[in-house]
């Protein structure tokens, strides 16, 4: 709950959090091909795939998930990516399997497309994702509101699997 926050503050740390199998092979093969500083989150709950072929990964690349809306969409990374496809009511979702520091210059652009952008993580808000992607486009021209959904503090005492720590968490739909 908290491990995005700590290897992001290392520098030149790429985080891998890949959502699904596809992602899982789409990120040892980005890993292995660019030898540096580098922290794979994997999912322990049997994640599904969600894509139909390996997707083309690199550091802060958004990558298609499921079609829809294009104005508010979702985005995610790592495990949560099946709550945000469920939660996703008709919008557009999208995964970051792969960000880092060095990947943040990135964002502007590919927010700037969207007038609303909700992230979705399975780790607190102090130091996750959402707030990765917020201080990504800070003094920058994108327009887009973010609005970060992440676990609740609440489930910091709590042992469960991953399902029941999602939904005491508020990120199940």
């Amino acid at each position: 709950m908290q491990d995005y926050a700590l290897m992001r503050a290392m520098p030149n740390m790429t985080i891998a959090a890949p959502g699904d199998p596809s992602e899982t092979r789409a990120c040892l093969r980005w890993l292995v091909d660019n030898p540096g500083p580098s922290y794979l989150r994997l999912g322990k709950a049997g994640e599904p795939r969600f894509h139909e072929t390996m997707p083309e990964v690199s550091p802060g690349r958004w990558v298609p998930v499921r079609s829809g809306d294009e104005a508010s969409v979702m985005l995610s990374t790592g495990g949560a990516l099946g709550a945000a496809i469920g939660r996703a009511d008709g919008r557009a979702v999208y995964s970051l399997p792969l960000w880092s520091m060095a990947a943040k210059v990135q964002q502007a652009e590919q927010i700037s497309r969207h007038a609303f952008v909700t992230t979705l993580e399975d780790h607190l808000a102090d130091g996750g994702f959402g707030s990765w992607l917020t201080e990504s486009v800070a003094g920058t021209a994108a327009a887009a509101t973010i609005r970060p959904i992440a676990l609740s503090h609440e489930i910091c005492d709590r042992v469960a699997n991953q399902a029941t720590l999602n939904r005491i968490g508020g990120l199940a739909a």
